[in-house]
């Protein structure tokens, strides 16, 4: 069931009420929902009497700062997958971009089984993905043939001496 901002602000302003004395267990099952929707990441229950406060303060002012609701992610990766693409710096975990994840799939359908969530149409997305960026490497090397054209002249030409190859003596 998808709650609207509203909603879930005024769920939140009711359960209030319960912040000292202990929250009920429909609190804490909504606060677990709500913590996996608004951080991306699920709630973590330790032996602290204090996480479900924590995360319930760290839901009310997200909420309260961004004034709507995230948008629910098609692409979630299990607890514990990082994405590294190679050759870079970057990682990436949940909440993932669409992009990330198709590019990720693209490297090797079989990463598929390491997505907790999927939408049903993923099959037809990535195709989709793949074809959109087969376009954009054609173009990028159709641009790379045509020869380029630089303004600037050779350095020698505008007065500038040609820097001496190493191992000559320049001549006084």
């Amino acid at each position: 069931m998808t709650r609207t901002y509203n909603e879930v602000v005024a769920s939140l302003e009711e359960m209030r009420s319960r912040f000292n004395s202990g929250f009920s267990s429909y609190d804490r099952e909504l606060i677990e929902r709500l913590y996996l929707l608004i951080c991306g990441k699920p709630f973590v229950k330790t032996n602290c009497s204090d996480c479900y406060r924590d995360a319930y303060l760290l839901i009310f002012t997200q909420l309260k700062k961004d004034k709507k609701m995230p948008n629910q992610p098609k692409y979630v990766v299990k607890a514990g997958v990082v994405i590294h693409p190679f050759g870079t710096s970057e990682f990436y975990t949940n909440p993932l971009t669409d992009e990330v994840a198709l590019d990720f799939l693209a490297k090797n359908e079989n990463n598929v089984n390491l997505f907790a969530q999927l939408p049903s149409n993923w099959k037809e997305e990535l195709e989709a993905h793949l074809n959109k960026s087969h376009k954009v490497e054609a173009s990028a090397e159709e641009n790379a043939e045509e020869p380029e054209k630089s303004s600037e002249a050779p350095a020698e030409v505008k007065g500038e001496p040609a820097k001496a190859k190493r191992g000559k003596k320049n001549a006084e």
